[in-house]
C-alpha cells in the first residue's frame, strides 16, 4: 500500500507546476502539494496531464494525459477530463482558473474553457467545445461537438445545445431547451442555430436547424420556432412568430422591465459592465 502510493505522488509531482526551484528535493515538491492540492487518492492524473496551483480533484476522478487545469480548479467526484473519441482532433483539454466541474461531468478532448467556468452535475461536454469565461452549463445538459459559447452565458438544467451552434455573450438558455441541427434527421448534414449576444431562450423550447435569432431576441415558453428572429424581437409559440418587442415587456407586480440588464446588471462582476451596456445600446437604442 505505501509503495502504490509512494507511486501515485509520483506521478502526481510530475503532473503539477510545483512552486519549487529545480535544485529542491522530492520532498520539497511533496509538502508543497500536500499544502496545496487536494488530490482524492481515488483519483487518477494520468502522466502528462497539467495542473496547476491550488487544484482539488474529487473520488474516482480521471484527469487525462492531454488535460491542462489552470489554478484553482476544483474537480468533483467520479469525473472524467480529456475523454478521447474517434471524432476528437486532439486530447487535449484546457481549463481556466478558478473553473468548478462538479461530479459525475465528462469533458472530452479537443476543448477549451475560460476562467469561471461551471459546469453542473451529470453535465457532457463534447469534442472540439470552446467556451468563454463566466459561462455555466447546469445539471444533466450536453453540449454537443464543436459548440462555441461567449462570455457569461448561462444554459440551465436538461438543455441540448446541438453540434456546431454558436451561441454569443449573456445569452440565457433555460431548462429543457433543444438547439437542433439536423435539417432532415437522420442525417450526417449539420445546419447549427446561432444565438447572437443577449439572447434568452425560456423554458421547454425548441429552435430548429439553421436558425439565427439575433442579439436582444426573446423565445417564449414552450415555443418552436425556426427562421431568423429579428434583433430585440419577442417570439412565442408553435410555430412562433414575432408578438412584440422585448423592451416592452414588464411585470407590475415586481416593478420589472426589459431589457434585463437594467435590473440584473449587479449579477455580473464589475469588469463585464461594460460589454453589458456596450452590447445593450447596440440592441436598445438605435
Amino acid at each position: 500500500m505505501q509503495l502504490m502510493q509512494l507511486h501515485r505522488l509520483t506521478d502526481i509531482i510530475r503532473c503539477v507546476r510545483v512552486n519549487v526551484s529545480p535544485g529542491e528535493s522530492f520532498n520539497d515538491a511533496l509538502v508543497w502539494i500536500l499544502i496545496n492540492m487536494s488530490i482524492s487518492p481515488f483519483a487518477i492524473i494520468e502522466s502528462g496531464a497539467v495542473l496547476g496551483a491550488n487544484c482539488s480533484v474529487g473520488h474516482f476522478s480521471v484527469v487525462k494525459s492531454g488535460a491542462r487545469l489552470g489554478n484553482d480548479v476544483s474537480i468533483g467526484s467520479h469525473c472524467e477530463i480529456g475523454v478521447g473519441s474517434e471524432l476528437a482532433n486532439s486530447v487535449s483539454v484546457e481549463i481556466g482558473d478558478k473553473a468548478v466541474i462538479r461530479s459525475h461531468s465528462i469533458i472530452y478532448g479537443g476543448s477549451t474553457f475560460g476562467r469561471d467556468f461551471q459546469s453542473g452535475h451529470h453535465s457532457v461536454l463534447r469534442d472540439g467545445v470552446k467556451i468563454g469565461n463566466g459561462v455555466r452549463v447546469g445539471n444533466f445538459s450536453t453540449i454537443d461537438r464543436e459548440v462555441l459559447i461567449g462570455d457569461y452565458t448561462r444554459i440551465h438544467s436538461y438543455a441540448h445545445i446541438g453540434r456546431g451552434s454558436r451561441i454569443g455573450e449573456f445569452c440565457w438558455v433555460y431548462s429543457l431547451v433543444t438547439l437542433m441541427n439536423d435539417p432532415l434527421p437522420p442525417s450526417f448534414k449539420v445546419d447549427p442555430v446561432t444565438l447572437e449576444h443577449m439572447v434568452t431562450v425560456l423554458v421547454n423550447t425548441q429552435i430548429l436547424p439553421g436558425s439565427i435569432l439575433r442579439s436582444g431576441s426573446m423565445i417564449a415558453a414552450a415555443s418552436t420556432f425556426v427562421g431568423d428572429l429579428p434583433k430585440g424581437a419577442l417570439a412565442a409559440g408553435n410555430p412562433g412568430e414575432v408578438v412584440g418587442k422585448v423592451k416592452y415587456l414588464r411585470d407590475f407586480k415586481y416593478g420589472l422591465q426589459h431589457p434585463w440588464y437594467r435590473h440584473f446588471i449587479e449579477h455580473y462582476p464589475t469588469e463585464c459592465h461594460a460589454r453589458i451596456l456596450e452590447i445593450a445600446s447596440e440592441i436598445y437604442e438605435k
